[in-house]
């Protein structure tokens, strides 16, 4: 979805659904891959993004119809995941009024993955993807957000975290 970060790597897995046995192309940063949606009308390619700067760029995926994504990264994507230490908002942290007011980073983003249960792992999630900034870091996760802060500041790259926590959840579930 619009702002994603992806793992700058030889093999980026891009998928989705289209019509049985459809052909799709999916360009991105240059990149072109081409494949045919199987009976079920699942598709999955992989990209080789390894030599890509970060962007930003479009994701461009052609079927009978066309999906441009904009605003996506290259870097480095990291899970966040766990139960309410991990959950902890930025906005409750010490020092948080500081740190939000100076947090404008628009290569340090988060994807907050929507909660629900399920009996079966799932083949996707919902979930919504946001920069960092005064308006939207104080509902990142603190942990996730200084991690992805000093991350960025050493790989020199986007950094993407997948925020998958959800506290008071018993740690079985996990």
């Amino acid at each position: 979805s619009e702002h994603m970060v992806l793992t700058k790597s030889r093999a980026v897995p891009i998928w989705g659904k289209a019509d049985a046995n459809e052909a799709v192309t999916i360009t991105l940063a240059g990149k072109t891959a081409r494949t045919s949606a199987g009976g079920d009308g699942k598709w999955m390619v992989k990209l080789d993004l390894h030599d890509s700067g970060p962007g930003p760029f479009q994701l461009v995926v052609h079927g009978k119809n066309a999906i441009t994504v904009p605003d996506v990264l290259i870097g480095t994507a990291w899970l966040a995941s766990g139960q309410s230490n991990m959950e902890f908002p930025l906005k409750a942290a010490a020092g948080a009024e500081v740190e939000i007011a100076h947090s404008r980073n628009p290569r340090l983003r988060e994807f907050k993955v929507e909660k629900v249960t399920r009996p079966q792992p799932a083949d996707d999630c919902k979930g919504k993807w946001a920069l960092a900034a005064p308006e939207t870091s104080g509902d990142f996760t603190a942990v996730g957000y200084f991690f992805g802060k000093r991350l960025q500041e050493t790989l020199k790259l986007p950094v993407g975290i997948i925020n998958a926590s959800w506290g008071g959840t018993f740690s079985e579930a996990w």
